[in-house]
């Protein structure tokens, strides 16, 4: 197996992060885009190959020179700031004694600034393979192209830790990069499947900053453009421009686009969401129930992520009301 890592003046994390993996890899692969602080020396210092690149505002593109030089049946990807606990080093010691047939999900824990934690989804385990490569400047993922080899996309109750939105000055900074990676794709003219994962994330830049009017707009866009049949993303564009709505005191605007939402839809921001809009409308009955609902969601990978306390804390304050 090789782990396949970006980097770039990580040097604070990376030690922890590449012993967190020690004796699971055969090969580590770092592609360095630019460090100045010794992250180099220390990738080499724990056997890695490190290939130096110029960045070029695309995650894909680094990532992909990366998988081009790794020579192991499995790919691993982890980013410096990703921590591998002991139990997931096991499974995954597993997973790669078999044949590299499937791709594997794994569960990102986030650590966030308000000591409160973010569950995401995301493949990072998948077999090595020519026509298996990265797309998406930002964001980046192999998802597609693993399905157009015809490998399945199996979930796994593997985590990752990642420390790297725990501190709002480095948050901020991602955020500027991204709305730069993001405006100079945009202006490229990107191809139509591009054109909106780009907007979908910059509605979630603007969301971030709670500038809820452009966030809307970019939602907007992007639900013009996708159809029903293209769900989840469909409907978690859908949920995060119903939040943005609420937050702008559009209740009509918000509570239609809950009442579009599938009824399978169980995500625990709908249903936050529905029970404030209930509360607004007077219907303590219905707030209840959406409430109840939530409390009993389990804390795993939602789509679009969540911060599943802070929504459990507001149906407790609730209940204790």
């Amino acid at each position: 197996m090789t782990l396949c890592m970006i980097v770039r003046d990580e040097r604070e994390c990376l030690p922890v992060c590449l012993r967190s993996v020690r004796g699971l890899a055969d090969e580590i692969i770092v592609v360095d885009t630019g460090s100045a602080d010794g992250t180099q020396a220390i990738a080499r210092a724990f056997g890695a190959e490190v290939i130096q690149a110029e960045w070029s505002d695309d995650f894909s593109q680094a990532r992909n020179l990366g998988l081009a030089r790794a020579h192991g049946a499995w790919i691993l990807v982890l980013d410096a700031d990703e921590v591998l606990p002991d139990a997931s080093r096991e499974k995954i010691r597993s997973l790669v004694k078999r044949e590299p047939f499937e791709a594997f999900h794994v569960i990102t824990c986030s650590g966030i600034a308000s000591g409160q934690s973010v569950r995401g989804a995301a493949v990072r385990l998948f077999p090595n393979q020519p026509e298996v490569r990265f797309r998406f400047p930002l964001h980046e993922e192999v998802n597609g192209n693993l399905m157009r080899a015809g490998i399945p996309l199996r979930a796994s109750d593997i985590e990752i830790v990642h420390t790297g939105y725990t501190d709002e000055t480095i948050v901020a900074r991602k955020r500027l990069r991204n709305r730069e990676i993001i405006d100079r794709a945009l202006a490229k003219s990107p191809s139509p499947d591009e054109a909106i994962r780009l907007r979908f994330y910059s509605g979630n830049l603007f969301r971030d900053e709670r500038q809820w009017a452009r966030a809307a707009a970019d939602y907007a866009w992007c639900l013009a453009q996708t159809a029903e049949a293209s769900a989840p993303m469909h409907e978690a564009v859908r949920l995060l421009a119903a939040e943005c709505y609420f937050e702008l005191g559009e209740w009509d605007n918000a509570q239609a686009a809950v009442a579009a939402l599938a009824d399978r839809c169980r995500h625990p921001a709908r249903l936050a969401l529905g029970a404030e809009l209930a509360l607004r409308a007077g219907d303590t009955v219905a707030a209840k129930a959406s409430f109840e609902a939530l409390l009993v969601l389990p804390d795993t990978a939602y789509i679009p992520p969540v911060a599943l306390d802070e929504l459990k804390d507001r149906a407790r304050a609730f209940f204790e009301g």
